[in-house]
């Protein structure tokens, strides 16, 4: 159950970062907040956050980060062809 809820909150701030801030949709407004160095954003989100965990933002973005590679590692996997590099 804390799974899901986790997962349910992560799709809740990647679709407010969308709404919000034109965000890109896989990445969380806090994750945004770190990679475009939003201080404002990212000492409110920080503060929020600091009962349950130290620099939030940076650890959102590290987060987004490895989603990004783990889908990128899955979708190299079911691939047959091999990669070609060049045109």
């Amino acid at each position: 159950m804390a799974g899901r809820l986790i997962r349910l909150g992560d799709a809740t701030s990647q679709w407010f970062n969308v709404l919000l801030f034109n965000g890109d949709p896989n990445h969380s407004i806090s994750g945004d907040a770190y990679r475009f160095n939003r201080r404002r954003l990212m000492r409110f989100i920080d503060w929020l956050a600091s009962p349950w965990e130290d620099d939030h933002c940076r650890r959102a973005y590290e987060h987004d980060v490895l989603k990004g590679r783990r889908l990128v590692y899955e979708a190299d996997s079911q691939t047959t062809e091999p990669r070609t590099s060049g045109a």
